[in-house]
């Protein structure tokens, strides 16, 4: 084989392959291999590693791809059929190859639609291709960092999938590609969203499967029918009485507890039962009272008062969340004071709020999650809907409302 450059030590290594008496479909291989543009190492590789099957199945691969792979690619490929290590595997590795090079991704390719050299990701590639999932969008989804590989950890078992997973990564970039990572389908995350809730909410949320995020829109979904069954009960008579003077009720539900619901009713310049039933008729009077309901003195009078109630509760974890609640309230006042200009209730300057015509506390929403707290959630854990007493309707946070729960959930659609 001097003629064409083989050295005599590859010659030897075919004929030893072939076996005795086979020296001519040995020296045809080496010329194939040759003339098709491989370098000696290469084929040397071919005499080394695979029997005259293998040397066959290499041959008919070359044929039925000539048109795609040429020179250094050939030579690219001869490693991986090294890898193969059997024929079922270099049978693999061939459909593979074939399969990726019909839809124009071969060796010198391979880096810009996220596939190794090796058989595991070519043969994922391929398997994507077969279910659908087209090169260009390959290619997209590499751009976002998902190889073929990581198709199965994150479901992109179809187009549809594939399309979803791509969106979600183009909208929320590295923190919708952690979700997905975590098993949260793009349909829960988009779910989310329509919430408010959005991926880089995920960790201070503790959202970190996807029976926690399944559970969070099954809270939010249901707020809407604990609140209306709360209206119903407050407009029948069945929980205040007829003399309800409130007009808006909220419910704060736990997303980690259904059996927790607070409940509560606008106003602390008049009796709200609520909160608690009281006879007293001077107004700054009942104020104080129901602010006072938010201390932790207040609290030790209710365990006291009512032992059953409190009996397994963690006492100091109320108190603790009690407190977050009272920052959150004085961190709106101290927001409207510092407005410009200057924002307060009936232009009193002791009392900044952005509504003119109530004080913060006023609100609904703020009795409501009181109402959790004290049954044991936190306040991260907390979803609040508030409707029209009279008809069910959905009532809008205030404006002292949209500061103080801004970092809360909201069903609010």
């Amino acid at each position: 084989m001097k003629q064409i450059g083989i050295p005599a030590k590859i010659t030897f290594q075919f004929a030893a392959t072939y076996g005795m008496g086979r020296i001519d479909p040995a020296t045809k291989a080496i010329k194939f291999f040759k003339d098709y543009g491989l370098s000696n190492s290469a084929i040397e590789t071919i005499g080394k590693s695979f029997d005259s099957k293998g040397i066959a199945l290499i041959e008919t691969t070359f044929i039925k791809s000539a048109i795609t792979y040429t020179g250094s690619e050939a030579n690219t490929i001869i490693i991986l059929f090294k890898q193969a290590g059997n024929i079922n595997a270099a049978t693999t590795l061939s459909n593979s190859l074939i399969n990726l090079s019909k839809s124009g991704i071969i060796p010198s390719t391979f880096n810009n639609y996220g596939i190794m050299s090796n058989i595991t990701s070519i043969t994922e590639a391929s398997d994507a291709l077969v279910k659908g999932i087209t090169s260009p969008l390959i290619k997209k989804l590499f751009g976002h960092g998902i190889k073929p590989t990581d198709y199965n950890t994150l479901g992109i078992t179809n187009p549809q999938m594939a399309d979803a997973v791509d969106q979600i990564a183009e909208r929320y970039g590295a923190d919708g590609l952690n979700a997905l990572q975590k098993g949260i389908k793009p349909d829960l995350i988009n779910r989310l969203a329509d919430n408010g809730i959005r991926p880089v909410d995920y960790e201070s949320m503790g959202i970190t499967t996807p029976q926690m995020a399944e559970t969070l829109v099954d809270t939010i979904n249901r707020a809407p029918r604990v609140a209306d069954d709360f209206a119903v009960a407050i407009r029948n008579g069945i929980l205040y009485g007829d003399d309800v003077t409130s007009n808006v009720a909220s419910v704060a539900l736990d997303t980690t507890n259904p059996d927790i619901i607070g409940r509560g009713m606008n106003g602390i310049w008049r009796n709200n039962p609520s909160i608690v039933n009281t006879n007293l008729t001077n107004t700054d009077e009942i104020i104080s009272l129901y602010r006072n309901t938010l201390t932790d003195s207040y609290i030790d009078e209710l365990v006291a008062a009512n032992p059953e109630q409190f009996a397994g509760k963690n006492i100091s974890a109320i108190k603790s969340e009690m407190a977050k609640l009272r920052e959150m309230i004085q961190n709106t006042k101290d927001a409207a004071a510092s407005a410009n200009p200057p924002k307060y209730f009936r232009n009193n300057p002791l009392e900044p709020s952005f509504q003119s015509d109530w004080l913060v506390e006023n609100c609904a929403e703020i009795w409501a999650v009181r109402d959790a707290i004290l049954q044991g959630s936190k306040i991260e854990n907390i979803v609040i809907r508030s409707v029209i007493i009279a008809d069910g309707s959905l009532k809008p946070l205030c404006k002292n409302c949209i500061e103080t729960f801004s970092d809360l959930i909201k069903a609010t659609e």
